[in-house]
């Protein structure tokens, strides 16, 4: 996905993004904050990756809730398959 996170008080922050990768694309930046990945609230980075690789082993979508700045953005559902 070409993101970087580290773990937040809500979910993980996007600390390193590539704009040629699939985040991007996606519409995430720098600084926003993923609180949920297919509805699961998420507590830490290794959670968000457990869950991202359980879709991935099951080909299901995943949906990312994101905030930025202080904001609920948007929710999106991502092919699984193209994120590793």
């Amino acid at each position: 996905m070409g993101v970087t996170l580290t773990s937040g008080q809500q979910g993980v922050r996007v600390i390193r993004l590539n704009r040629r990768d699939l985040g991007y694309t996606y519409g995430l930046r720098v600084g926003d904050v993923i609180t949920h990945i297919n509805n699961i609230p998420i507590g830490d980075h290794q959670m968000a990756i457990n869950i991202m690789d359980r879709a991935r082993m099951t080909s299901l979508p995943i949906r990312l809730s994101v905030r930025r700045r202080r904001r609920y953005l948007f929710a999106r559902f991502i092919d699984s398959l193209l994120l590793f």
